[in-house]
């Protein structure tokens, strides 16, 4: 062991010690950082964590690589650098994780373009798959979708123009789909403009870049074509069952709530929650049970959570949690074996986390970890064993993960991870080998990877990467 890592880890010591005795007089007398002490350890900051079968690929910067493509195996092993992508101190640019099969696909920005890469784990295994077209390099914009067959629809800009492509993960599965004039866009991670219908899928796209319009593919040349077009394209698309549910745009309703089967003769207008030009802008879609569920606005109610089941009759809303035209504006719906948990804002509590099985009965407040009218945004949701674990704020602790199922009245504080006021903003949790394991920072260790379970509820180290 090196002198310096011996003084450091003393250092460090020493600091622990200090924080014990002096608790939060001795981070508020520091002139650093309200809330942080003088001492700044160095971080790798874990980005992109992405589960692919037993292995959790993410992004890291270990002082001495720059931010590079990093590997965990296993709990017991320590992470691995996959490949040294751009050498040198200064890493990569590394974004849109996601994958096919076995492999990893991401983005790496190399003289501000973009390139899709793969990688199966190994350094000879982690290469870029879409080669220089037309002599330009192609700029993998993402997300991508996972098809039948083990395919990755994925969205790629050549400069100005854009084309649907799908992937097996090799560079001979790889190509544009459709006619030359199909230009997909407006796709957007969490809410996608993918919608699937069977076997598939559904998606917003423009002919020659002008006229906006719904267009569906099955992964083939011949299967991608256009459905029908409307005024400016579908906005977000959901799934019910062998249905896409979607915010169709016309002149004459605006913004609305729409429905197909793929086909021109099966799309249609679903509801019209608003009339008139303005429309009712349906979104955040999350389909649980039999039924589709949406944030819409109307004049009376403001923008609120609805529910359809296909019908036009059977679009209700579910529940006005702020009353009369306020907005409980709800959004970051997820579906859980426990109902959909989302957030939104009422008078009485300000913006926190809900939870619904589907019935305005069943709607109700899951955790106000910030009582009172303030906020605590929840945000970085992960289920594991029946609980869901989440970032919120709480005054004077600051940002920080908590726990909550539908068993308990009150969330719980997994631990005050950064001391104080100042938040370890818990982020990209992600479930791995039954561990919630997430990007945070420590006063002692910086921004690394840690791991928290339902029992015992404790947050550990997995890895010190950038010592």
């Amino acid at each position: 062991m090196g002198a310096h890592v011996r003084l450091r880890r003393l250092a460090i010591g020493l600091l622990s010690i200090a924080l014990l005795s002096l608790g939060a007089a001795a981070q508020v007398a520091t002139p650093a950082a309200p809330g942080r002490t003088s001492y700044q350890p160095p971080s790798s900051a874990p980005e992109e964590l992405r589960v692919i079968g037993n292995l959790l690929y993410f992004s890291a910067d270990d002082g001495v690589h720059g931010r590079e493509l990093w590997l965990l195996k296993d709990f017991d092993e320590a992470p691995e650098l996959v490949r040294d992508l751009t050498p040198g101190p200064d890493g990569s640019v590394l974004s849109r994780f996601s994958s096919v099969g076995n492999l990893l696909l991401f983005r790496l920005e190399a003289e501000g373009i973009g390139q899709l890469w793969v990688s199966d784990g190994t350094e000879s295994g982690t290469h870029r798959i879409v080669p220089e077209t037309g002599g330009r390099a192609a700029d993998y914009v993402g997300p991508a979708l996972e098809m039948p067959a083990g395919r990755l629809l994925i969205f790629i800009n050549m400069y100005e123009d854009g084309d649907l492509w799908i992937t097996d993960g090799t560079p001979e599965g790889t190509k544009a789909l459709g006619s030359k004039g199909t230009r997909p866009y407006t796709i957007r991670v969490g809410n996608m403009t993918f919608g699937g219908v069977g076997d598939r899928v559904l998606f917003r796209g423009a002919e020659n870049g002008l006229i906006a319009g719904l267009f569906v593919t099955d992964g083939t040349d011949a299967g991608t074509q256009e459905v029908v077009r409307v005024w400016d394209g579908p906005g977000e698309i959901g799934s019910l069952g062998d249905a896409a549910v979607f915010q169709g745009v016309s002149r004459e309703e605006g913004g609305e709530l729409w429905i197909s089967e793929g086909t021109a003769e099966t799309t249609r207008l679903l509801a019209d929650l608003t009339p008139g030009e303005q429309g009712s802008s349906p979104g955040q879609f999350a389909t649980f049970g039999d039924r589709i569920y949406f944030a819409a606005t109307t004049p009376e109610r403001g923008r609120e959570l609805w529910s359809s089941d296909g019908t036009e009759k059977g679009t209700v809303l579910l529940n006005d949690l702020y009353p009369g035209t306020g907005s409980s504006d709800p959004y970051k719906l997820t579906v859980t074996q426990a109902g959909i948990y989302f957030v939104a804002t009422t008078k009485d509590r300000g913006r926190e986390l809900w939870l619904t099985s589907g019935t305005a009965e069943s709607t109700r407040i899951a955790a106000e970890t910030n009582p009172g009218p303030g906020d605590s945004e929840p945000y970085a949701f992960c289920w594991l064993n029946n609980n869901l674990f989440f970032s919120a704020m709480r005054p004077g602790v600051g940002e920080e993960l908590w726990i909550t199922n539908t068993t308990i009245s009150d969330p719980g504080l997994l631990e005050d991870f950064f001391p104080g006021p100042t938040s370890s903003e818990p982020f990209y949790t992600v479930r791995y080998r039954d561990y919630v394991v997430f990007s945070a920072t420590h006063p002692l260790y910086g921004r690394e990877l840690f791991k928290t379970a339902t029992h015992p509820r404790t947050i550990t180290l997995v890895a010190d990467i950038n010592t």
